[in-house]
């Protein structure tokens, strides 16, 4: 499937020029601690209600955060953007030789496309 044309001015921007609909700090410095809560305050915003769909940017402020992003079936768009590889950084060690399972071992997922990270491995954004 080819993006759209907002999709592609999108993904071209500069970071200076996205305005992101929530900002990660785990300092407090942004308007949420954690990848979960800007996911979650995300999922409560109304529908767009003229039917043109839209992308949700949140913003991951340099920093390591150790939890399991699952973005939720029904939250659509959602763009994960960060300072770098090596500067925002999501860290999860679940893996099935410790019993989970395959989905509940991703660091980041949602019902469709599952990130298989391997024992103590890092999603870069």
């Amino acid at each position: 499937m080819m993006p759209s044309a907002e999709d592609r001015k999108l993904l071209q921007a500069s970071p200076e020029d996205i305005r992101p609909d929530a900002v990660v700090a785990a300092d407090g410095s942004g308007t949420h601690r954690t990848i979960t809560e800007a996911i979650e305050s995300l999922s409560l915003k109304p529908d767009d209600s003229d039917g043109g769909g839209g992308r949700s940017v949140i913003y991951v402020k340099a920093g390591t955060y150790r939890e399991y992003i699952k973005i939720p079936t029904k939250q659509k768009n959602v763009m994960l953007m960060g300072d770098g590889k090596g500067k925002s950084v999501i860290v999860g060690s679940r893996n099935s030789e410790d019993g989970w399972s395959t989905y509940q071992s991703a660091t980041v997922a949602n019902n469709s496309i599952l990130t298989k990270m391997p024992k103590n491995r890092i999603f870069n954004l």
